[in-house]
């Protein structure tokens, strides 16, 4: 039986349930059993791909590109900011006391 397209309705459900939990595993950010299989579903998929997933960008960026009249700097940043601590802060910040 050959794979079917991800219904368009499905994959905007999904995004949206990954982009309000990022970093969190697949399980967390779907919220229950249900959608979590259907996200692994999702991802197994062989309509699914790294180069179907970021062709949007890769034409926005272009365009973006092609309008610009200067030079423009590609940068990397994989630096990953986690603002919730389990413990508060003491008045000079955090210390590693016990």
């Amino acid at each position: 039986m050959a794979a079917s397209k991800p219904a368009p309705d499905s994959v905007q459900a999904l995004l949206d349930q990954l982009s309000a939990a990022p970093g969190k595993p697949i399980p967390a950010a779907c919220g229950d059993w249900a959608a979590a299989k259907a996200a692994c579903r999702f991802f197994d998929s062989p309509h699914v791909t790294e180069r179907s997933v970021l062709a949007g960008h890769f034409a926005a960026t272009a365009a973006r590109v092609a309008m610009s009249e200067g030079p423009i700097l590609i940068l990397q940043d994989t630096t990953e900011f986690i603002y919730s601590r389990a413990q508060k802060a003491s008045p000079n910040g955090y210390s590693k006391s016990r």
